[in-house]
Order: structure tokens, then sequence, then C-alpha cells
């Protein structure tokens, strides 16, 4: 019995001094991390919080059994460069079990508000113009650059009611990625000019964006009868369309059943995901139109003539792929151009000989 004591005192003591020396303030932030594509800098107007878009939630929770007021101080950094670094000291208590739930409108405030006394430290992006030039030009303009925002919020229990106490942190970022324009690529033309013809299976169709992770692309495909191409009257309102999915990346491969001296209009759009995660604007690239034909330009020995010569390169992941039963288009693309037949052969044998690094990819 004795022994059993001992220990349960043992055990006892060792909580004592968790309590006396753990964590005795919890700071989380949901959501930690967003992704825009547009970001104005009225978003965080610390003069009219009232009008900043809520953005993320952060939670303060007292894990002491003492009541204490905090201080909270805010850094938030651009690409890892510091730009506003200011203070504020809660004006309640914080008790255990009944956490703090603050947004960005009651933390980035340049007044006092129903939760935190008037901060110390400028809590204004005014001064940043005059000590960074990228952010200058681009906020002159009303508008975060791509790159990385980022918010540290770091809650510190007053010693005044909890001495020695440690901080702790959390973070809430946002990724800022800007699309300002599609440009499609191939195959064919802007409507009004002369559609060209393409006869490669299936039809590789290639446009120009900035590409992330979290941006799909939605691809339209419109076919017309011969004789009566689309115009730009017909092409939003006619056609029957053959395809019309979202997808990813700039490039989109895939045997369609496209006929032959029928025209095809395609355009490629996305979505632009801003502060409000709403979804009403769309960016779309204009229409490009092409004319199909069943007669093949790339003949079978030109075929077998470009698969050697991606068998000659001896490159491992290019044979792996072959390997496995894929095989060319017959298609090159390069600079943004797109080559066949005997310009993308020419274009292949460059290659012969010289080191190349190749990235496998799934589209």
């Amino acid at each position: 019995m004795q022994r059993s004591v001992v220990v349960f005192l043992f055990i006892t003591a060792l909580s004592l001094v968790s309590l006396a020396y753990g964590q005795s303030i919890d700071v989380t932030c949901n959501p930690s991390e967003m992704f825009v594509n547009t970001l104005s800098t009225n978003s965080f107007d610390p003069v009219n919080p009232a009008n900043q878009p809520i953005l993320t939630t952060v939670s303060v929770s007292n894990l002491s059994q003492t009541a204490y007021k905090f201080k909270m101080n805010i850094i938030i950094a651009w690409n890892n460069v510091e730009i506003i670094n200011f203070t504020s000291k809660s004006t309640n208590l914080l008790h255990y079990g009944i956490p703090g739930i603050y947004t960005n409108r009651d933390l980035i405030s340049s007044s006092s508000t129903q939760y935190f006394d008037e901060p110390e430290g400028d809590v204004s992006i005014s001064h940043v113009l005059s000590t960074n030039d990228v952010l200058r030009d681009a906020l002159q303009s009303g508008y975060f650059p791509d790159g990385t925002l980022t918010f540290r919020f770091i809650a510190t229990p007053d010693p005044a009611y909890l001495p020695n106490a440690v901080p702790d942190q959390a973070s809430f970022t946002i990724r800022i990625r800007n699309i300002n324009a599609i440009f499609l690529s191939y195959p064919g033309k802007p409507i009004g000019q002369v559609p060209p013809i393409v006869n490669i299976k299936p039809v590789t169709f290639i446009w120009n964006a900035v590409n992330t992770a979290d941006n799909d692309f939605r691809l339209v495909i419109k076919e017309f009868v011969p004789g009566n191409p689309p115009n730009v009257n017909s092409v939003e309102t006619g056609g029957k369309k053959v395809f019309d999915q979202n997808v990813q990346g700039n490039l989109f491969t895939q045997f369609l059943p496209f006929m032959d001296k029928h025209f095809y209009a395609w355009q490629v759009s996305t979505v632009v995901q801003d502060e409000y995660q709403s979804d009403s604007e769309r960016i779309k690239s204009e229409w490009f139109v092409f004319r199909y034909s069943v007669d093949s330009a790339v003949s079978e020995g030109t075929m077998s003539e470009l698969m050697a010569i991606l068998r000659s390169l001896s490159n491992n992941e290019i044979n792996t792929v072959l390997d496995d039963g894929f095989f060319t288009t017959g298609a090159i693309m390069f600079e943004g151009q797109v080559y066949t037949g005997n310009e993308a052969l020419d274009l292949a044998r460059t290659m012969i000989g010289k080191d190349i690094e190749v990235e496998v990819t799934e589209y």
C-alpha cells in the first residue's frame, strides 16, 4: 500500500511541475491557408476594419486555471519580408475553457475594438511604399503582386496575471498567383482568319496561362458543319459541343470524335479566385478555329522515323514510356510553337547527342 501511495504522489508532483512550466496559452487559425488569383490591398483596411472580408478566425485558449489578459503581437510579411508589426492588449480576461474567438476584423485595426486596446506600432502599410520598390509599384495599383502573404499571431499572457508564461503562435498564409489572361497557342487561328487544316490524331490543345495547382481550366470545343465556319456572332450560341470539361495544366490531348471537313472552335477559361472566394468572375481566352481532315499529314514512315529518333536519344524516361506502349502523335511543341512532319523530324534530330532532361507528365 505504501509503495502505491509513493507512486501516486510522484505522478501528482510531475503534474504540478507540468502545470507550472508548461504551455498556458494556445493559438490556432482557421483556415490556416488560402489561395487567390487576386488580392486587393483594401482587404486589410485598418481604418475601416468592418469593410474587411473575413479571411481567417483566430482562437485563443487559456490552458491554465488562472484568468488573465494577454497581448497579441501581429507580424505581416510578404515573401518573408516584414511589412507590418504591431501589438494589441486584450480588454477582457481570458478564462479557462472559454476561448476568445477573433476575426481579422477584430485584430487588424488602427483603433481600439471591443476586444483589444488601441495597438502599439504601425498598422498601416503606407511606410512600405518607400522601402520596397516591388511592393510599391504593385500596391499603388491596389493589388498585391505574386507571392506569399503571411500573418503571424503571437499571444502572450500578461505577466501581471501569470508571470513567466511562454507565448504561443499560429500563422495564416495567403498564396497569390495573379492570372490576367489566357492565350491560345495550338491548334487553329482567331476568328476572322483563315482556319488552318488539322489532321493529327489525337489533336493536342495548347494554351499559355499562369499554371497553378489550384486553378482548373475549362476547355470548350464546339463543332460546326462544313461550309459554315463560326464567326464572332455565332461562336457563342451556335455549334454543337463535343467537349466541355475542366482540365488541369496548359495542355490537353484526347481522342475526340472529330468529323472530316468540319470546323471546330475552342476556348479556355478559369475562375478568378479572390479573397471573397466567389466564383462569379471568369477569365476567358479568345476563340480559336480550325478545320479537321481525316487525311493524315504524318505518314507511317515519318512516325516510324520520329520513334526511332526518340529511341536514339537513349533516355531512360523516354524509353520507359515507349516500352509501356505509348507512341508519339507526330507533333512536337517547342517554345510555344507546334511542329509536325519534316519540321518535327528536323527539330528532333537537333537533340541527338545532347544531354537532355525529360519530365513525364500526365494530362
